[in-house]
């Protein structure tokens, strides 16, 4: 039929879906909401475990924003219990960052072999 869309049935055609054409378009949307929850949480691991590296004292005080509970820890403490906390804080940021890193890398490497 002339006219149209790229030379098909028309506009009309458009509006009728198929079981299958639904099917894959709801796996596409639901594929790519997936792929965007795991780069926010890659982004949100890549900021907290950067502030618990640097300065775990920002990090308690951003932790203190997100919950009532982790409100204890916000004042800067003196002696071997805060030196402890902070330490321990660095570590935990540190392992995050390495595993982030680490699972990028053996996507990166997966990402080569397919090309």
């Amino acid at each position: 039929m002339p006219g149209g869309w790229g030379g098909r049935a028309g506009a009309a055609s458009i509006l009728i879906l198929t079981p299958e054409s639904v099917d894959t378009e709801i796996d596409a949307m639901l594929h790519m909401l997936g792929w965007f929850a795991i780069a926010l949480l890659c982004l949100f691991f890549t900021v907290s475990g950067f502030c618990m590296l640097l300065s775990p004292t920002t990090y308690f005080r951003w932790l203190s924003r997100l919950g009532p509970r982790s409100g204890r820890i916000t004042e800067r403490g003196t002696g071997r219990r805060w030196m402890a906390i902070e330490l321990w804080t660095r570590i935990r940021g540190a392992i995050l960052l390495a595993a982030l890193g680490w699972v990028a890398y053996q996507g990166y490497l997966k990402f080569l072999k397919v090309r």
